[in-house]
């Protein structure tokens, strides 16, 4: 996890930039969690968590996943939690809608931006 404080107009007015590459092994998962908690709490400013610098590892709902296998329920209901308690907005994306192909022998593992 990467996180700035960028300073624009008003300059007394930062906001906080994550960028996040969330781990795909489930036993580091609850760490990564906690410091992404963490540091957006730490802060009294508007943040922005952005997968385009980032990836969190975890979908909303089923229907933002195309292949491979599914993620599971607790990854879901992380994100959602996490967006309620924190009053986060998805912004949605903009450009292709699924990314990030796996490889696993003949078939492939799409995931939405």
């Amino acid at each position: 996890m990467i996180n700035t404080l960028i300073f624009s107009d008003p300059k007394d007015t930062p906001w906080m930039l994550l960028g996040v590459y969330g781990t795909p092994y489930q036993m580091e998962k609850q760490n990564m969690r906690n410091n992404l908690k963490v540091n957006v709490r730490t802060f009294d400013c508007p943040w922005l968590c952005g997968y385009a610098l980032g990836d969190l590892n975890c979908v909303l709902s089923q229907e933002e996943k195309l292949g491979g296998r599914k993620k599971g329920e607790c990854s879901s209901k992380f994100l959602k939690d996490f967006m309620f308690d924190e009053a986060a907005i998805d912004l949605g994306f903009h450009g292709a809608k699924f990314t990030g192909q796996i490889n696993n022998g003949d078939k492939f593992a799409l995931e939405k931006e």
